[in-house]
């Protein structure tokens, strides 16, 4: 096995199958085997590319793929046949472009074997920390070279780096391809910062929607002087103008305003179905008073919002009315962060006070303007199902005035979730039942509630809904201690309480 390692590549003349056997056997004795060369690697996928397509061409590049399962320089993975390019960046990495350790004629020779299916591209680079300068202006030019004669087929775009220096770049080989088939596009930054998108093709009559790619449509005239341009509105101007926008998630992006969204917003009105916006920077006070007008979003079934501050939404949900909005999520991800979450955003300080102060958490200006955007806007036919609420605070105003927003968005609701919410709302609920018609109430099916200390209060709540003849729940969420409790809740549950993850 030395002997074919230590081989000239240039007198590289054997059997490629035969080869992958040895190798095979060699990384049952010796796990290592990352260590073989890049030539010699990039050789043996040229070889099992020169041939014509076949399945047994297809296995021998499978059974060599698991072999040298982790490259230095470039991992593919092929669960259909090329449809798949994942592409991984490492510095030092010399010519991308050129001798053994071309990337791209890789790529390109393996997209090129489904010249009529569509594919995925993937270029990652988020295990490592920092990128130099040099290094990561090698990722451009590199990604497009290997991407631009494939981008017609690409279905789904995924591009993830450990940090957004070099994004104006990305973002200008990207807005310069065609790529009509595009369903898909997810930007990751190490960070956490995520902007996902999904698409569907305009028709050709369609034209130009009037909110093009430029980028004054953003109100980048109506930032202070010296702010950086933040590129992923030049993206979303992009996307807006060329496709329709069906699901859009912006998550913890620096930069977004309401003015910066707006135009988005009233570019894909029309399709757009899911919309999730965390925010976790402040919005600056001269952009905050600036008067935009309503977008409604006939189509819009499901609202994720989340915030540091509720106040820095404010803006947001002003600009919304939804009318068909189904399902509705509200999460303080400072105090009640996303399980799945690896990384944890850093607030950005300017507000003018303490971010975890009782004043500043206070969420009761934010459920007033949701009341006014879903509520209001179904006043002839009301249709929102769901809501959930993770770690929402409104410890500095009067029960009697929160007791209004909550009372108008609890009413006919199917599902209520209340994870590490403010101790007083289960008190609010009971007297939303008491006095309420219980038509308008016999429709929650749903109910999860955790924090503390709601585990009396949350008895107190199930016993009134028994007194106003309601019928029993079918499912019941609590926290842990609650749970041993089960005995408690069988007159008012029709099944076992389930344990919340996380409570």
């Amino acid at each position: 096995m030395q002997d074919i390692i230590m081989t000239s590549t240039d007198e590289f003349d054997l059997d490629v199958l035969d080869l992958i056997t040895a190798f095979s056997k060699l990384s049952l004795k010796n796990p290592p085997i990352y260590q073989v060369p890049n030539d010699i690697l990039y050789i043996l996928f040229r070889l099992v590319c020169a041939g014509p397509p076949s399945l047994e061409t297809l296995k021998q590049a499978l059974a060599l793929t698991h072999v040298c399962g982790s490259w230095r320089a470039i991992t593919i993975r092929i669960p259909h046949l090329w449809t798949y390019a994942h592409m991984f960046h490492k510095s030092p990495l010399g010519r991308f472009d050129e001798g053994p350790h071309n990337r791209v004629g890789v790529v390109d020779s393996l997209l090129r074997r489904s010249a009529r299916l569509p594919f995925e591209f993937h270029l990652v680079g988020k295990d490592f920390v920092d990128m130099s300068w040099g290094a990561g202006s090698e990722v451009a030019p590199m990604f497009e070279k290997a991407f631009r004669p494939r981008s017609l087929r690409c279905e789904k775009l995924r591009i993830a780096i450990p940090w957004n220096r070099h994004l104006d770049m990305l973002l200008d080989g990207v807005r310069g391809m065609r790529m009509s088939v595009l369903k898909r596009v997810e930007w990751d930054i190490v960070r956490g910062e995520r902007l996902v998108v999904d698409l569907e093709p305009r028709e050709e009559e369609e034209g130009d929607p009037g909110y093009g790619p430029d980028v004054r449509m953003f109100g980048w005239n109506a930032l202070r002087p010296g702010f950086a341009l933040p590129k992923y509105h030049a993206l979303l101007g992009w996307l807006g103008a060329t496709y329709r926008i069906t699901t859009l998630s912006i998550k913890y992006l620096p930069g977004v305003t309401p003015v910066a969204l707006h135009p988005a917003l009233l570019a894909s009105k029309d399709t757009l179905v899911y919309l999730a916006l965390y925010n976790h920077q402040p919005v600056d006070e001269t952009e905050s008073a600036i008067q935009l007008e309503p977008v409604c979003l006939p189509k819009l079934e499901r609202l994720d919002i989340g915030y540091m501050q509720p106040s820095v939404l404010l803006g947001f949900v002003k600009l919304l009315l939804l009318p068909a909005l189904k399902h509705l999520s509200v999460r303080d991800f400072g105090g009640c962060p996303e399980t799945n979450e690896r990384v944890t955003p850093t607030h950005f300080g300017g507000v003018g006070e303490e971010l975890n102060t009782n004043r500043s958490k206070d969420a009761y200006q934010l459920l007033v303007g949701l009341v006014d955007s879903v509520i209001s806007a179904q006043s002839k036919a009301r249709v929102l199902a769901k809501l959930d609420m993770y770690g929402v605070m409104c410890r500095t105003t009067t029960r009697l005035l929160v007791l209004q927003p909550l009372r108008e968005l609890v009413l006919g609701l199917h599902s209520l979730a209340m994870v590490q919410c403010d101790g007083r709302f289960p008190q609010l609920l009971k007297i939303i039942t008491a006095g309420c018609s219980p038509g308008h109430l016999k429709s929650l099916k749903e109910l999860v509630m955790t924090g503390h200390p709601v585990h009396t209060m949350l008895l107190d709540y199930l016993r009134t809904r028994k007194s106003v003849d309601l019928p029993k729940l079918k499912s019941l969420g609590v926290c842990t201690r609650m749970a041993a409790f089960r005995h408690f809740f069988e007159e008012f549950v029709e099944a076992q309480p389930q344990v919340v993850v996380g409570s």
